[in-house]
C-alpha cells in the first residue's frame, strides 16, 4: 500500500544514505521519516490535529490565554495545510494516478460479515480535500487573529473554528 514521490526514490533514499554514511560512519538517519511512513503519519496529523488543537484550546484556555488559544490553534492549522500541500503536490506531480492507500486507525464495530473501520483513505480526491479544506482553514485562522482582537472570548472562538476544521 502507500504511494511514493517518485518511481526509484527507495533506491535514491538508500544511495544517499549509503554516500552519507562513506563521508560519517556515526551518523543516524531515521528512515522512519521517509517514504510511505512519513506520508502516512502526514495524513493522521492533517486529520487529527485541528481537534487535538481545538481540545487543548477550548479545555486549556484558562491556562493558554486568549494569545495561547490563538497561537496554538493556527500554528497547527498552518502547519496542516503545509503538509496537506506537500502531499497534494507530491501526489500530482508524482504520477500517483490509481495509487491510493488506506490508513486504519481502529475498529469501529464488527457485526456478522460487516466490519466498520474508522479509517483515512489517502486519494486524489481525499488529497485534494485536505490540501483545499486546510489552506482555506489556515487562511481564515490567520484572518481571525486580526478581525477578533477585540473580541472577550477569542480563545473559545479559536477553538470552535480548529473543531469546525476538524469535523471538515
Amino acid at each position: 500500500g502507500g504511494f511514493h514521490l517518485a518511481p526509484h526514490k527507495d533506491e535514491y533514499v538508500r544511495e544517499t544514505v549509503m554516500a552519507l554514511k562513506e563521508i560519517n560512519p556515526d551518523l543516524v538517519i531515521p528512515m522512519h521519516c521517509t517514504g510511505e511512513a512519513f506520508q502516512e503519519i502526514a495524513a493522521i496529523f492533517i486529520v487529527l490535529a485541528p481537534g487535538i488543537a481545538a481540545a487543548v484550546s477550548g479545555l486549556g484556555q484558562r491556562f493558554l490565554g486568549d494569545k495561547g488559544s490563538m497561537a496554538v490553534t493556527t500554528t497547527i492549522v498552518i502547519a496542516a495545510a503545509l503538509l496537506a500541500a506537500w502531499q497534494f503536490f507530491a501526489w500530482s506531480l508524482g504520477g500517483q494516478a490509481g495509487a491510493a492507500d488506506t490508513i486504519v486507525l481502529s475498529r469501529w464495530f464488527n457485526v456478522g460479515t460487516f466490519i466498520a473501520d474508522w479509517a483515512i483513505r489517502i486519494d486524489a480526491l481525499s488529497v485534494t480535500m485536505m490540501f483545499v479544506v486546510t489552506s482555506v482553514s489556515a487562511i481564515v485562522h490567520t484572518y481571525s487573529i486580526g478581525y477578533m482582537s477585540d473580541d472577550p472570548h477569542r480563545a473559545r472562538f479559536f477553538a470552535y473554528l480548529s473543531l469546525f476544521t476538524f469535523a471538515m
